[in-house]
């Protein structure tokens, strides 16, 4: 399996993609992302009035791990799909369930190497993190790879891009922590008393990361599209002036994307894509550690 390319472009860079992309479908993106947290939040509290927060507790984590692991995969098909400027509708997330047991395989692989790892130390933990990174990307492109497959190919994708995959997720730190304010202060100062109350209020101010998430996951997608060659940087300026998809390639349509001043890259689409060879790429490239 060939190594990944090197993802070369700035986080500023991947987040103008992600919000090309996202330009005039915020809509549909925040709604797959609110509908995916109240599919996985509501039921336990139902069944909590129900059958009692003891009894529920030892159902919770089976639930859980049936429940977001594909919806995980959903997400992905569905932030991959918006990236490649494809319609896509927020119930789109449900169809991860096609592949349960791929995805709830996935989810356990990744969750035991990087728990294996990180014993031997906290380092090798947060880097495997990284590594397998892209793994629901790879499953979600195409639902007939094996997991140990799309974990293998996350792996080579990663090879040199980690510490930009790194770089990325952390630009959006700011917006996560000013997003996990009101949930702290609801934890914080809001009384325990009325368990119900309490949940819907944890609830509510845990919606609010729904609208910094579909900009992350958005910019996980390019970094996907770039690393496995689906999209190129075409240098005809010293600064990058557009980007093409191996599958998108026309660059005489009149009605690709405008970009704002700002913003250093503009994308190219057509309606109607024609298959083009993968890129290739010199040897140098190619990244075999960070």
């Amino acid at each position: 399996m060939p190594f990944g390319i090197n993802v070369n472009i700035s986080c500023k860079e991947l987040k103008s993609l992600s919000r090309w992309a996202l330009k005039g479908r915020w809509n549909q993106a925040i709604l797959a992302s609110v509908l995916s947290v109240f599919v996985i939040n509501v039921p336990p509290i139902v069944l909590n009035m129900i059958l009692g927060a003891e009894k529920w507790a030892y159902v919770s984590d089976v639930y859980s791990m049936l429940i977001t692991a594909p919806l995980m995969l959903g997400l992905s098909m569905v932030y991959l799909n918006l990236f490649r400027k494809r319609s896509v509708s927020p119930s789109e997330i449900f169809y991860g369930f096609e592949f349960l047991m791929k995805a709830v395989v996935l989810q356990i692989f990744m969750a035991c190497l990087i728990f294996f790892q990180t014993l031997c130390f906290l380092v090798p933990g947060i880097i495997a993190t990284y590594r397998y990174s892209l793994a629901f990307f790879v499953l979600a492109d195409d639902p007939r790879k094996r997991p140990m497959q799309c974990i293998t190919e996350s792996k080579f994708l990663m090879m040199g891009n980690k510490m930009q995959m790194f770089k990325l997720t952390l630009s959006f730190f700011g917006w996560y922590f000013l997003a996990t304010i009101p949930m702290g202060l609801a934890l914080t100062f809001f009384p325990e008393d009325n368990w119900l109350l309490f949940e819907i209020v944890i609830l509510l101010t845990g919606l609010i990361p729904c609208f910094i998430e579909p900009y992350v996951q958005v910019s996980m997608a390019a970094f996907y599209e770039i690393a496995n060659g689906n999209l190129r940087v075409k240098r005809t300026t010293p600064e990058y002036q557009s980007y093409d998809t191996a599958q998108n390639v026309d660059s005489s349509t009149e009605d690709s994307p405008e970009v704002e001043p700002h913003d250093p890259v503009s994308p190219e689409t057509t309606p109607d894509p024609e298959p083009v060879d993968t890129p290739v790429i010199p040897e140098e490239e190619h990244r075999t550690g960070w």
